[in-house]
């Protein structure tokens, strides 16, 4: 199982005879800050080279450069280096080994050797507590800074703890071949190959003429594939927590999706009673084993007025025909999980959001834009009739409403932790999520520490607000 294809950091395919270039290097660390490069090798080794670091920068630069260089498989760029990545020394003692090594031949027959640095996916699957959190996901889940809740920077210093960049994850099927404990080691990964290119070709171009039999069909093809293979931006999801309650033993994961966009129309009771009922189905079905518990936690909350501002405010749109614009909302759940699950927990809160990207996909029975619609007719008729407004049938609007939401969500998301509640929600919305969800009852019974989860940059002389605060309304 190749894991290093489904991750969703910026990949640039290497292809015969098309390299990056050096410009293209330095805008993907200028612009896009990009800081590492992660390159595999055969045998599905993955080290990330430091480019903001001079010796790191110039090998990475010559192993791209290098047409010869068969063992590179494919590159990708990161902000972050993921836990089960290799870094730039091991990658020297890698090649040590390689040319230390014996052809690993005997009476003419190549050998396979027990690969020491078989990668791990350092979970206990045989855990029964933890069999029962398992994820179904083809990749494995990485947050910010490269790391899994709970764990530390490694020991050479590359990553950040207090950086808060986000990881990306991909939304993909179960794949049951990430649940064994080591990937299979290629046996032939340190044999080394040489071969000669002749007049500067490869092996394709023998079959050049191919672009002059696709003719004026190529170009027509061309435009529909690129239509294709576009999809809408990864939906960001910011996460905050664990908020752990000793009493309880439970642990709570507080999330705030990024705008809907296409999505707009959501309202967090159809989400609640939708994804309810989903989660049921497919946990009396399918034996899905989905704790719904979070579907009913999802909430619209009004934005701060300015993200880690001290003042309580809403954010608003800008006044229209002289009114007061709207309140800017997005949308919230949390998940819920066991404490003794560490950091594994936070695989419980993949769970919830692939549960309603899923949710969301385009499908032929019970697809989501009737469903909604429906709920709106019943439930929110000033909204029914704005969508509804110069159509000329409920099927057609309910057709654009499902081809939005699949265009939302069928793009994936990122994931960013070690946030702060206090990046979108007041004051107000703070206080109940720890009054409802974690069950505290006053702020001496938040622990300092997530004291900080709610507010960035907290300390001993930061002020808090009122527990018993009430919802603000803000007319003007």
């Amino acid at each position: 199982m190749n894991i290093f294809r489904n991750l969703t950091f910026i990949f640039v395919v290497r292809t015969f005879g098309k390299h990056l270039t050096i410009d293209q290097i330095n805008a993907f660390i200028d612009e896009d800050n990009m800081k590492y490069i992660i390159f595999e090798y055969c045998g599905e080794k993955y080290f990330a080279f430091n480019l903001l670091v001079c010796e790191e920068y110039t090998n990475a630069i010559s192993i791209i450069k290098d047409k010869l260089e068969f063992m590179v498989m494919g590159w990708k760029v990161a902000r972050v280096i993921p836990t089960w990545v290799l870094v730039y020394s091991d990658w020297k003692d890698f090649m040590s080994s390689i040319k230390a090594s014996p052809s690993n031949q005997e009476d003419g027959k190549r050998h396979a050797q027990n690969d020491d640095n078989a990668v791990y996916d350092g979970i206990d699957w045989n855990n029964p507590q933890i069999e029962e959190a398992r994820i179904k996901s083809a990749d494995p889940l990485y947050v910010a800074d490269g790391l899994f809740q709970g764990d530390t920077p490694k020991s050479n210093g590359i990553v950040d703890i207090n950086e808060s960049n986000a990881a990306t994850a991909s939304n993909t099927i179960v794949d049951q071949e990430l649940t064994t404990k080591a990937q299979v080691s290629n046996p032939y990964s340190n044999v080394k190959i040489e071969f000669q290119r002749s007049n500067g070709q490869n092996k394709f171009d023998v079959d050049g003429d191919v672009f002059d039999l696709c003719g004026g069909n190529f170009k027509e093809e061309l435009s529909t594939n690129i239509s294709k293979s576009v999809k809408t931006d990864m939906l960001d999801v910011y996460v905050t927590g664990p908020f752990s309650n000793e009493k309880t033993g439970k642990s709570h994961y507080v999330v705030v999706f990024g705008a809907f966009l296409k999505a707009w129309s959501l309202k967090d009771s159809f989400l609640r009673g939708y994804l309810k009922t989903l989660a049921n189905k497919l946990n009396s079905m399918k034996n899905a084993k989905i704790d719904t518990n979070h579907c009913l936690s999802y909430t619209q909350i009004n934005i701060r007025k300015h993200e880690f501002g001290k003042e309580s405010l809403w954010r608003r749109l800008a006044p229209k025909n002289g009114k007061i614009g709207n309140t800017i909302k997005r949308m919230s759940c949390v998940v819920t999980v066991d404490t003794k699950l560490g950091k594994n927990g936070f695989l419980i809160v993949k769970d919830a959001i692939d549960l309603l990207t899923f949710s969301m996909k385009k499908r032929e029975k019970n697809p989501v834009g009737v469903l909604l619609l429906d709920y709106l007719k019943d439930n929110a008729q000033g909204l029914y009739n704005h969508l509804m407004n110069g159509s000329v049938s409920e099927d057609l609007v309910a057709e654009r409403l499902t081809n939005d939401m699949d265009a939302q969500f069928n793009g994936g998301y990122s994931i960013s932790s070690n946030n702060w509640l206090n990046h979108f929600m007041v004051d107000y919305d703070i206080i109940r999520i720890l009054k409802d969800y974690v069950g505290y009852s006053s702020w001496s019974d938040v622990p300092i520490s997530e004291r900080g989860y709610c507010y960035r940059g907290y300390n001993s002389k930061t002020a808090l607000a009122d527990w018993h605060i009430e919802e603000e309304k803000y007319n003007k």
